[in-house]
């Protein structure tokens, strides 16, 4: 190698080091957001899971007919749409059929009840709010 050559490389290198660090921001960049996914969705279904085991210690409590007290009935309910918008934020079109399934269970309460109207529903997001209300006109 000349010294011609040498100089030539010498002027490539902070061309090849730019070249390089861009690379690696964009894969850092790419295991930031798939790590981020898969948070989200070990949140959002671990929720669910909670939820279901729930609707399996209190199966009149699942079915939307609650015999026995009207608050522990609003808590499982509130448990049951702290599910729903974690999956509907993660992956609305893979769960929207299944929680559409046990939205069906509620509509009765979500459409009747006027404190949940008034006072709790306000306090979920603007896109589970409007599943609910698209859902319990379906019903």
């Amino acid at each position: 190698m000349t010294l011609n050559d040498a100089r030539e490389w010498a002027k490539l290198a902070p061309l090849v080091t730019a070249l390089v660090a861009v690379v690696a921001v964009a894969i850092a960049w790419r295991q930031f957001h798939l790590n981020r996914q898969n948070q989200r969705e070990t949140t959002a279904n671990a929720t669910f899971r909670e939820f279901l085991k729930l609707c399996v210690q209190y199966p009149d409590l699942a079915d939307g007919k609650p015999s026995i007290n009207k608050d522990k009935y609003e808590w499982f309910v509130a448990h049951f749409l702290w599910a729903a918008e974690e999956l509907l934020e993660f992956d609305r079109d893979e769960w929207e059929k299944n929680l559409k399934l046990h939205l069906s269970y509620h509509s009765e309460f979500l459409r009747t009840d006027l404190r949940f109207r008034e006072e709790d529903l306000p306090t979920y997001s603007s896109d589970l709010r409007q599943f609910i209300r698209n859902g319990i006109e379906n019903f």
